[in-house]
């Protein structure tokens, strides 16, 4: 009987220590879980991040393409009001060469008025 009380006392022992590892085991689990939820929460999070970062870049890449466009519609109306001035600039020098033909031609007949009068 003493070899069973021995056997017994054994067991007994041998039970507490795996209930309190079982119960060791199950708060490491329980810790685990919990790093786990945290980093798929930080996960989410990120893929979120990530997302709205991918989306502002497609806006910002929009709109680098509309302000390149917008340039290039701004240097494309340059020239032409730049053609334009030019073309207005040579019809006033043509304009200009005139009047002082008009006026050349005017004070020569008025020189020869005046000479046929002495």
């Amino acid at each position: 009987m003493e070899n069973s009380n021995k056997a017994l006392d054994a067991m007994k022992t041998e039970r507490y220590e795996l209930s309190t590892k079982a119960t060791t085991l199950q708060a490491e689990v329980s810790s685990r879980d919990n790093q786990i939820n945290e980093k798929n929460k930080t996960l989410q999070h990120m893929q979120t991040e990530h997302q709205e970062l991918l989306n502002g870049a497609e806006g910002e890449r929009k709109q680098v393409e509309e302000l390149t466009e917008r340039a290039k519609e701004l240097e494309e109306e340059f020239q032409r009001q730049r053609f334009v001035i030019m073309e207005g600039i040579e019809e006033k020098g043509e304009a200009i060469r005139q009047l002082c033909f008009s006026l050349e031609h005017y004070r020569n007949q008025e020189s020869s008025s005046f000479g046929n009068l002495s």
